[in-house]
C-alpha cells in the first residue's frame, strides 16, 4: 500500500502557513468590516443621483465579497469551537460601537447599556465583532433618512436554571413584515437595492451564532423597528 501521509516536517510547514493565513484573515476581516461602514456613510452623505454613487455600490459589493472569503478562509483553518476561549462581550462590543459612531451618519445615535458586571462567554473575539458589526450595519442601514437610535444592550439572563449572556440590538429603523422576516437568514436574500450587498450578512450571523452555542430571535413591526436578540452560555469568572 502507497503511503500517502505527509512528511512531518511538511506538515508542520503547512499548519504553520495555515495559522498565519487565518491570522491575516482576521485582521482582513475587521478591516473590510469597517470599510463597509466607511462606504455606507459615504453612500448616505452624497445626493443618491449623484455619480459616484455607482462607484460606491461596487466599493460596497467588492467588500463584502472580501469579507465573505475571508470568512471561507478563517472556516477552513479554524481547528473547532474547541479552540475558543473566554471573551468579554460587554468589551468587544463597546470596541465595535466606538468604530460604528466613526462609519456611520451622525444623525444615527449609537447607545451601549450594559447590565451585565460579568459578560464571559466561550468564543472568538473577531467571530463575536463581525455579530455586531454586521447587526449594526444592518441597522443603520434601515433607518429612514439615516436618523434614528441604534441600542446595543447587554444583560444577564436565566434559562431553564442555566446562565446566558443577553446582547440585544434594537433600532428605529424601517422594521420587516411577516415575509422579509421568513427569509432574512436565508443566504443572499436581501431587501436591498440590486448590486447593494452580499445578501449573507445574517447568514453570517445565524451561523455564528450557533456555532458560540447561542441562539437568536428577532422581533420587528414595519414602521416601527426592529429587535435581535442573542443568548450565549455564559462562563464564570476564573
Amino acid at each position: 500500500m502507497t503511503d500517502t501521509a505527509i512528511p512531518t516536517a511538511q506538515a508542520l510547514r503547512l499548519q504553520t502557513l495555515g495559522t498565519h493565513y487565518a491570522g491575516i484573515a482576521h485582521d482582513l476581516s475587521n478591516l473590510l468590516l469597517l470599510t463597509l461602514g466607511y462606504v455606507s456613510r459615504a453612500r448616505q452623505e452624497i445626493d443618491p443621483t449623484h455619480p459616484a454613487q455607482r462607484t460606491l455600490v461596487s466599493a460596497e459589493t467588492a467588500a463584502a465579497d472580501a469579507v465573505a472569503l475571508t470568512r471561507r478562509v478563517l472556516n477552513f483553518s479554524r481547528p473547532g469551537r474547541n479552540s475558543y476561549g473566554p471573551i468579554d462581550i460587554t468589551t468587544v462590543v463597546a470596541d465595535c460601537v466606538a468604530l460604528l459612531r466613526s462609519a456611520v451618519s451622525k444623525t444615527i445615535c449609537i447607545e451601549l447599556e450594559t447590565g451585565a458586571p460579568v459578560s464571559l462567554v466561550a468564543g472568538d473575539r473577531t467571530e463575536f465583532q463581525q455579530i455586531v458589526m454586521n447587526l449594526c450595519l444592518n441597522a443603520a442601514q434601515s433607518m429612514p433618512l439615516s436618523r434614528g437610535v441604534i441600542r446595543v444592550r447587554i444583560e444577564p439572563a436565566l434559562i431553564e436554571g442555566k446562565a446566558f449572556v443577553c446582547m440585544r440590538v434594537i433600532d428605529s429603523g424601517c422594521g420587516m413584515d411577516e415575509a422579509t422576516r421568513a427569509s432574512m437568514f436565508e443566504p443572499y436574500f436581501s431587501t436591498k437595492d440590486p448590486g447593494v450587498g452580499t445578501g449573507l450578512g445574517l447568514t453570517i450571523v445565524q451561523e455564528l451564532v450557533a456555532l458560540h452555542g447561542g441562539q437568536i430571535s428577532v422581533q420587528s413591526t414595519k414602521g416601527i423597528g426592529t429587535e435581535f436578540t442573542l443568548h450565549f452560555p455564559a462562563l464564570e469568572p476564573s
